[in-house]
């Protein structure tokens, strides 16, 4: 038997744990180059065609077993840089490919396959705010972990849980938690979600999650409608729609100066009313950070000055990756906490206090998101909502 190198382990165990299938590759790859430095007729040892059809998530432990001498690739025995080559253009290089459409696909059949109905509505809980699936009727429960190619939530208050039921006679799928970058996933497996809501049959999503509130008018409680958002980082080209274009769901260059329905917007405007939320019913601009640390006050009077009235470290790529599938999305932000502007400010952002004022306010976003789904059909005529060029 042959140990793996200390670093092929340490990248194999992260990206199995992560689901990161480009980490788990290169630890294989660390393995067997291990097997060649100690036995020097390692060309014949293995084929390279065998190991790549070897499947991402499995143990190197298969590899332990000492293959037959004469195991010679068909056509030529590479030598060990060209097989590490080999190995990382086919799998390491093309890693995100492994969120595409087939991918997609066999998650969202193997879903209907076992949920009781087909989802119009997907919906996606934020910090604190998983009572919104409470609410559906005659409930089928996922566990992440147990779907296959799902990321598992890794964060307090998200559940880790997909939901399908019917909230006011609407048939949705909820998900009681969302995936972050801070917690170490490729942007392209974050938003995943939202590519299989798409295949599932959902029409249109509603997103909710706890920010900071940048704007010095919003209080702590305040239910912020986004009308836009900031991507920041965008701005350093991290993108859920980065490398080849999947046309299977969407234009290589979709727009987003329409990324927020606004008739849902208006809807809620009118939900709010009759449900007597209007002193804390806003609407504004969302900019989404990376995390997980909070903002800095430099941070914050920047993020000010650019025009954003809240922040949050979630949403913003769902979005995209929403609209690049043509759905209709809307969009929620719970104002948990006060972003400190002030460097004579005692004050200190805590998820404790994002957690605490989600569950105060849960009741009335509980009612305020099913009177919306309720009244649905009223709001828009379902149209494709084919993303478009600007």
């Amino acid at each position: 038997m042959v140990a793996l190198p200390p670093a092929g382990r340490r990248l194999f165990e992260k990206g199995r744990r992560l689901g990161l299938h480009n980490l788990v590759e290169v630890g294989k790859v660390c393995y067997v180059l291990a097997v060649w430095r100690q036995r020097d007729e390692g060309r014949k040892l293995i084929s390279p065609q065998d190991l790549i059809s070897r499947s991402p998530c499995t143990s190197a432990s298969r590899y332990h077993s000492r293959p037959k001498v004469n195991q010679v690739p068909t056509k030529v025995a590479l030598n060990r840089t060209s097989l590490y080559l080999h190995c990382m253009s086919t799998k390491v290089v093309q890693g995100s490919r492994r969120y595409g459409y087939e991918e997609c696909k066999a998650t969202a059949d193997w879903l209907l396959d076992q949920a009781p109905v087909r989802p119009l509505v997907g919906i996606v809980c934020g910090s604190g705010l998983g009572g919104l699936a409470d609410m559906l009727k005659d409930q089928k429960i996922f566990n992440y972990g147990d779907i296959p190619n799902f990321p598992k939530s890794t964060v307090h208050g998200h559940a880790g849980r997909l939901v399908f039921g019917t909230l006011k006679g609407k048939p949705c799928v909820c998900m009681q938690g969302r995936f972050h970058l801070y917690e170490g996933y490729p942007i392209q497996k974050i938003t995943m979600p939202m590519r299989i809501f798409k295949l599932m049959g959902v029409k249109t999503v509603i997103l909710t999650n706890a920010a900071g509130g940048l704007n010095q008018d919003y209080k702590v409680g305040d239910v912020m409608i986004i009308k836009d958002h900031i991507n920041m980082p965008g701005f350093a080209g991290i993108n859920p729609l980065s490398g080849p274009n999947e046309e299977s769901f969407g234009t290589r260059f979709p727009c987003m100066s329409d990324a927020y329905d606004r008739k849902l917007q208006q809807l809620a405007q009118e939900v709010g009313a009759e449900l007597g939320y209007s002193d804390f019913l806003r609407e504004g601009v969302y900019c989404v950070l990376g995390g997980p640390s909070f903002e800095t006050i430099a941070e914050c009077r920047m993020l000010t000055r650019l025009g954003a009235d809240a922040v949050g470290m979630s949403t913003v790529h769902e979005v995209i990756v929403a609209r690049h599938c043509g759905m209709q999305v809307f969009a929620l932000s719970l104002i948990t906490n006060q972003a400190v502007m002030d460097y004579d400010s005692h004050e200190k952002a805590n998820h404790e206090e994002v957690l605490q004022t989600g569950e105060q306010r849960s009741l009335q976003l509980v009612k305020l998101v099913s009177t919306m789904v309720a009244r649905l059909d009223v709001a828009s005529d379902y149209t494709n909502g084919e993303a478009h060029h600007c």
